[in-house]
């Protein structure tokens, strides 16, 4: 044998007087010395055999112990030690005590493994009778499974004491049957007996019933033996009824949780410790294309995800990220790749699979999102860009703006922001008629395409008004370029019908600086300076001035700033309710959105649409929403007996009030002070104003929504940007903008927009509003698409809020 001289190797005279082994694992070769050689019955000395060939020696009930024994010590480099049976060529049982080492080469990679062997028992061939010597008698006796043996006709000739317990008979008794005689099927058993005879060893299971009457199925492990030229067969026998019941057991659970996961229409497959696929469903096979046989034992990664990677260039397996950490992954979107080389966008997640406390593969269930991810981008298109002429709209405009604030602050970059409204508009409307219009803004908006510059942006801000945003542009540069659109626009000519049009149009430029306040503040001063042109002439251009008090004294809001002032002090507000109607079935208590009313000097009542817009562009309103929100309030406290009535009463908020840090605190005093219930309060935000003031939008929302409160997103449609602005924000409610609803019968667009808006929140578990609801048509309509709240003159007009009923 040719092995490492070193320390660790045992010496040749030890080898050659020893009875040893070794195997050597390049080759799976073993050599053994010649006592060990004589030990296993060979006559003459055997230098080398295969390892299988050595093992295939070994008695067959302790084949499995001494080949974990070596395993292990191959793993782990520590010595082993095993007590096995050699049968040798002669029939002989020889039991073993083996103890061993794994030897190395100098770079401590393992090449064999050495063991000595000692003799424990003597040569003693198998028995034939009951006289056998008594070592091997206590050694039979302590196995836990039965022995027998017994003649080629099947005549017991000796048990162990195993055996005797399991029949319920004495040794004496066993004696007196043939081996086919303890089964109901003696001629199958017959059969397995020749079996053994022809092939020297068999394994086969047979029912039986022992001494009280219980049936049993056996296991039993024969080969047939020589002695002295006698033969005979020994079985080693095992009661498997329970482990086949349990296994029984199991596959039935087995084959009802697979019938379940068949039954899933979420795509589901498992895998290994390594990826491989266990287990696919059938909706997971329709959604991949492969079949159940076809992925398993792949790499379910390599196969059907997408292979994106991170910032630091890492391929990104979020099933592998499981199996790494143990701990569940979400992903609402990723692709997966089906077996015809198309991919489809999925929302998958994946837990581990952990049994004995062990980490043993991971689980994931995927969802086909292709149709949601459609509506999500037509919505997403749909709320970014006007559908009339094909660019972006005011909100993703103020988003822009924002964008470029942002720039101005923290880059010192300068920016211009041109507000451009038609002149002499309403003539076409009036003459040609809407049709004539809307070709009209078409006609212009494609003539403003081509010139600006690239990397601004042309948006129509509703009806003849239009924006600019020039990026990185000096105010003395914007105005230039706002020249040259008035100039384009007083040069077209549109013609209709035989009809010739020629128009002006007003321009406000507005500087964006570090020292703007904010996006919708910017995009005020711009409109007030269009306006301003409009009063000088109009077809002018304005720069905003912000100490320019003609601005304010042009919208007439100082007209209003004393009013409000003197209303605030005076009390002179009142609140009203408007109910919002339940269409999907009745629902329990009142909904209803809480209006603001303001008395004149004479005691008239004014609408909040009048007087309003003027509070917000004179930052009062936050002062009108503290008013509000403390007199609801204080007539929840005092009102409790209606409160059983009432569901939720919606509250709005301004955009000013968002911004103001001060305001969240205030609420929170409120109801502290009032000690109300907070399911009961909704407070409403227009989306625009959420956009514009999404963070702190987001902190107020997921803070007072922590206590209990519920929200509401107002005028939704006309200014969603992106889709992912509702996802982050925890709405309850979005109200579908008017401007869709009042044409939904005579508009397909405005339909689909609304059946759009209302499925895609319902998949977000967001109920719906319809406002605008004017008409029974109207009514029936949203109801129809499947809207949750209709809200209208046609539902109700506003009511005092003192005369809410008793009773929803």
């Amino acid at each position: 044998m040719n092995l490492p001289q070193n320390d660790t190797t045992p010496g040749k005279s030890e080898q050659e007087t020893a009875a040893s082994w070794e195997w050597v694992f390049a080759d799976n070769s073993l050599a053994m010395s010649d006592p060990m050689a004589r030990l296993m019955g060979f006559d003459t000395p055997q230098e080398r055999v295969s390892f299988d060939d050595f093992i295939r020696g070994v008695h067959p009930e302790d084949r499995k112990n001494l080949r974990n024994a070596i395993f292990q010590a191959y793993r782990t480099g520590k010595p082993f030690e095993e007590i096995y049976r050699i049968i040798t060529a002669s029939n002989t049982v020889n039991l073993l005590r083996s103890t061993g080492r794994v030897i190395a080469d100098d770079d401590g990679q393992p090449i064999s493994l050495f063991s000595t062997a000692e003799s424990i028992s003597d040569d003693t061939p198998l028995p034939q009778s009951s006289e056998q010597p008594l070592l091997l008698k206590l050694l039979y006796d302590g196995l836990p499974e039965g022995f027998i043996t017994t003649d080629l006709e099947g005549k017991v000739l000796e048990a162990n004491q195993a055996m005797c317990h399991l029949m319920g008979l004495s040794l004496d008794e066993i004696k007196l049957y043939e081996l086919g005689s303890l089964s109901p099927l003696a001629g199958t058993m017959h059969d397995n007996l020749r079996q053994v005879i022809d092939e020297g060893e068999a394994t086969f299971r047979a029912g039986a019933s022992n001494k009280h009457g219980d049936e049993l199925l056996l296991e039993f492990k024969g080969a047939l033996a020589d002695q002295d030229g006698a033969q005979f067969l020994y079985f080693f026998i095992q009661d498997v009824t329970e482990r086949t019941q349990e296994r029984d057991q199991l596959k039935r659970q087995n084959n009802t949780l697979r019938l379940l996961l068949d039954s899933a229409g979420d795509g589901i497959y498992a895998v290994d410790r390594m990826g491989n696929c266990t287990f696919l469903n059938r909706a997971g096979q329709e959604l991949i294309g492969y079949s159940r046989q076809q992925v398993l034992g792949q790499n379910m990664f390599e196969l059907i995800h997408d292979h994106k990677k991170n910032e630091d260039d890492e391929i990104i397996d979020y099933v592998s990220q499981v199996l790494t950490t143990g701990r569940p992954a979400r992903m609402e979107e990723v692709l997966l790749w089906r077996k015809d080389g198309h991919s489809f966008p999925c929302e998958l997640s994946s837990h581990p699979l952990i049994e004995g406390g062990q980490l043993i593969g991971a689980v994931a269930v995927f969802r086909d999102i292709t149709r949601q991810h459609s509506l999500a981008m037509q919505l997403e298109y749909q709320a970014s860009h006007d559908t009339l002429t094909g660019l972006i709209n005011r909100s993703e405009l103020l988003i822009r703006i924002n964008r470029a604030l942002n720039s101005a602050r923290h880059e010192g970059r300068a920016h211009v922001l041109l507000f451009m409204d038609l002149d002499q508009f309403k003539v076409i409307n009036d003459n040609s008629g809407h049709t004539a219009g809307d070709e009209l803004l078409r006609n212009i908006a494609d003539k403003m395409k081509y010139e600006i510059r690239r990397g601004d942006s042309l948006a129509r801000l509703g009806g003849d008004e239009f924006g600019i945003l020039l990026l990185n542009c000096e105010l003395h540069v914007g105005e230039q370029i706002a020249e040259k659109f008035r100039k384009l626009v007083q040069d077209y000519r549109f013609f209709w019908e035989g009809e010739k049009y020629q128009l002006g149009v007003s321009i406000g430029v507005v500087a964006i600086t570090s020292h703007s306040s904010s996006a919708a503040t910017i995009l005020s001063a711009a409109d007030t300076a269009c306006y301003s042109a409009k009063d000088h002439g109009r077809n002018q251009i304005r720069i905003y001035r912000p100490d320019d008090t003609g601005f304010l004294r042009r919208r007439g809001d100082m007209l209003w700033l004393g009013q409000i002032n003197q209303a605030l002090k005076e009390d002179r507000f009142h609140l009203y309710y408007q109910e919002l109607k339940p269409l999907q079935g009745p629902k329990p208590g009142l909904h209803v959105e809480v209006l603001i009313k303001m008395d004149d000097m004479e005691g008239n009542h004014i609408n909040p649409g009048t007087f309003l817009p003027a509070a917000e562009r004179a930052n009062l309103t936050p002062e009108i929403d503290r008013w509000v929100i403390r007199n609801v309030f204080a007539w929840m406290s005092r009102n409790r007996d209606r409160l059983d009535a009432l569901e939720s009463a919606s509250i709005n908020l301004s955009g000013h009030s968002l911004g103001d840090k001060s305001f969240l605190d205030f609420v929170i005093r409120e109801f502290e002070r009032y000690q109300l219930p907070k399911g009961k309060v909704c407070f409403e935000i227009t989306e625009t104003v959420a956009i514009a003031n999404l963070v702190n939008a987001q902190h107020l929302f997921s803070t007072l929504s922590r206590m209990g409160c519920k929200f509401s997103l107002d005028d939704f449609g006309t200014g969603m940007s992106s889709y992912g602005y509702l996802k982050n924000l925890p709405v309850d409610y979005v109200k579908i903008d008017g401007i869709f609803v009042k044409d939904i019968i005579n508009d397909p667009v405005d339909a689909a927009l609304v059946q759009s808006i209302t499925d895609i929140a319902h998949a977000m578990n967001i109920q719906t509003i319809a406002e605008f609801v004017e008409s029974e048509e109207i009514f029936e309509r949203v109801k129809n698409i499947g809207v949750d709240y209709a809200q209208g003159y046609h539902v109700g007009q506003s009511i005092p809020l003192d005369e809410l009923p008793l009773d929803s």
